[in-house]
């Protein structure tokens, strides 16, 4: 829904990793990235990723692809345990051409696809935010205490209405964060980075958070329609479009209500204008889903 990074800002400074790691990036590496589950270091040619052991458990799972056949390019795994892994550090960039971010969209279809009612859905690693992990997900957002329109209000009281719509698509893996921030070029190809968050879903939902959130990192705007094109046209069978635009527009309402809201009280203080633009699209969002 929004263009800006829903991540937390890197950080700075010293912190304390295990020495395996800091064998890897040194005793003060780069702080990439840090959330609640995992924090990101960089330094000497590695990336390590340390945090809860479910989160690394999901790294692991698809950078070893234990998952049979995962059809995307992946950074070269070094050493891991279950708190950590270490990876080759493959840097990213703002650069890209519109033809370039309809070749990742066509990648992250394809993915989708591969995934789509597979034997590995069932593995209890993989988080279900539209499922069990639900009120998790959305808990932060009802503790913010931010005032929405009460349409959007309903829905983060009972999101049962955009479950439903997305219900009406076949599961599959979703990367969980896919964006071109975690998407590096190498040698003319994807090389998709950052499956901490790997969940169960349907596609839409990976493709609606990637529109939604890549033209914060480019720093304009990709035409969304030939996106949606890129992303159907890159499947051997494409869903019903009214089934699929209707399950669009609850995975952006779905993901404003659990990553935007949380973010909006702090933001209205800084950038009022952005946080009003916010709740606009939201509700432009909303009334597009309750059209259908």
């Amino acid at each position: 829904m929004s263009e800006y990074d829903r991540s937390e800002p890197a950080a700075s400074g010293r912190a304390s990793i295990p020495e395996e790691i800091a064998r890897y990036v040194g005793e003060d590496p780069e702080i990439v990235l840090t959330t609640e589950e995992i924090t990101v270091f960089a330094g000497g040619g590695y990336c390590a990723r340390y945090g809860l052991p479910e989160a690394i458990a999901r790294e692991r799972a698809m950078l070893l692809k234990e998952f049979d056949g995962v059809p995307l390019s992946l950074p070269q795994v070094i050493d891991w345990d279950i708190t950590w892994i270490v990876t080759e550090d493959i840097p990213t960039t703002h650069e890209w051409s519109d033809d370039e971010v309809l070749a990742a969209v066509a990648e992250l279809s394809r993915f989708h696809e591969h995934f789509e009612n597979s034997p590995h859905l069932v593995s209890p690693i993989l988080r279900r935010p539209f499922g069990r992990d639900s009120a998790e997900v959305l808990a932060p957002a009802r503790r913010a205490g931010w005032q929405l329109p009460p349409p959007l209000d309903a829905l983060l009281e009972d999101p049962t209405p955009l479950i439903q719509a997305l219900e009406k698509l076949p599961p599959t893996v979703l990367h969980g964060d896919p964006w071109p921030a975690n998407v590096a070029k190498r040698g003319g190809e994807f090389v998709w980075l950052n499956w901490w968050q790997a969940s169960v879903g349907p596609g839409v939902a990976d493709f609606a958070a990637w529109l939604d959130q890549t033209p914060f990192h480019l720093g304009r705007v990709v035409d969304r329609l030939s996106q949606i094109e890129a992303y159907l046209g890159a499947r051997t069978g494409p869903p019903e479009r009214e089934v699929f635009a209707k399950a669009l527009d609850a995975s952006r309402l779905y993901w404003f209500l659990a990553y935007d809201v949380p973010q909006l009280p702090g933001l209205a203080l800084e950038r009022p204008d952005l946080a009003e633009t916010m709740n606009v699209e939201a509700m432009r969002a909303w009334e597009a889903f309750s059209r259908r």
